[in-house]
């Protein structure tokens, strides 16, 4: 542990040290020139349901202040396995926010005193891929996740979002066969929640004479169907929305509809150089270097392992060059 990782996890145990822990609420006074937050933190208390601890969920800070944060740090992206200090603390907080999948994975691994622990092992890793989030954060990605509001669309459907109006721009771009009014309607979806939002009004209706189930059929079966172009442009805003797609079927979340989802799974990172193969048993390039996150344990036999990779890829590597965790 280097000198500047060492300062952080002092400040971050002071920090726990001086909180009111039977409070219901209890701000934290702006520190001039060492504290990464400020005296805008407000923290709430809500019950871990993983034993009788208390686990303290912040207020996701203001976005201009998650810009100055990043900026005055900016050398200390990207942040990825064994990352420690405050900006791991913070990002560990956005995920405990989001809920579901990604908060179960903090609390069950990385919660010290009823706070985010600062460490980024192999708990933080998970709640990212629960998230649909990258392994490695870099500024921009902290960003993101951390400003306030984003983590909370990123798992729901704002109450302005609008999904007949966004269905019908669409079914009217397909009538006059508008690639480009299609993708700017599609980019107005931001999650799975918002498509689902969006998909209901495909259910049982008509396109171009053929009855679809889905926007997904609806766009990649039937309207663009003989269009290559069209398709890869629309399966990307598909998987920005982070639905999943493999061997042609789209899924909406968890491991493409795998029992028990990500959580179930355990995750393989690479202890020295490995080359890895696709499902033809043709050679992935480039190879991977050590500690990088190869992706969830799936199977595997004769010192083999099958891997499902973030991106939901499905990849295999020597047993012998993985660590799992």
């Amino acid at each position: 542990m280097n000198e500047q990782e060492q300062l952080d996890l002092e400040a971050l145990q002071a920090l726990e040290e001086d909180e009111a822990r039977k409070r219901r609420f209890v701000k934290i006074a702006f520190v001039s020139g060492g504290a990464l937050v400020g005296g805008f933190i407000l923290y709430s208390l809500v019950k871990n349901k993983l034993g009788r601890n208390t686990t303290i969920v912040q207020q996701l800070p203001p976005e201009v202040k998650v810009r100055e944060i990043v900026k005055e740090n900016s050398s200390r992206f990207p942040l990825g396995m064994g990352s420690r200090g405050e900006l791991v603390a913070m990002l560990q907080n956005a995920l405990l926010a989001m809920g579901k999948g990604a908060a179960a994975a903090i609390k069950s691994t990385s919660i010290r005193n009823g706070k985010p622990d600062g460490i980024f092992g192999a708990g933080t890793l998970r709640a990212l891929l629960a998230a649909g989030q990258p392994s490695v954060i870099d500024a921009k990605k902290f960003e993101e996740i951390v400003a306030k509001g984003k983590s909370k669309r990123a798992a729901s459907v704002d109450s302005s979002f609008d999904g007949r109006k966004i269905a019908n721009g669409i079914k009217a771009a397909i009538k006059g066969n508008d690639i480009f009014a299609v993708l700017d309607e599609l980019e107005k979806i931001a999650n799975v929640k918002e498509y689902q939002a969006v998909s209901k009004y495909f259910k049982g209706v008509f396109i171009e004479s053929t009855l679809v189930t889905s926007l997904v059929n609806a766009l990649l079966s039937v309207a663009f169907v003989k269009s290559e172009p069209a398709k890869e442009k629309i399966r990307k805003e598909f998987k920005r929305m982070n639905l999943v797609e493999r061997d042609g079927k789209w899924f909406l979340e968890g491991l493409m509809g795998l029992s028990g989802g990500t959580d179930t799974y355990r995750l393989a990172v690479t202890k020295k150089y490995t080359v890895l193969k696709n499902a033809n048993g043709d050679l992935v390039v480039p190879p991977l270097e050590k500690r990088k996150v190869v992706g969830y344990v799936i199977g595997g036999k004769q010192g083999v392992s099958k891997l499902m990779t973030p991106d939901r890829k499905v990849v295999y590597a020597p047993s012998q060059n993985l660590k799992i965790i």
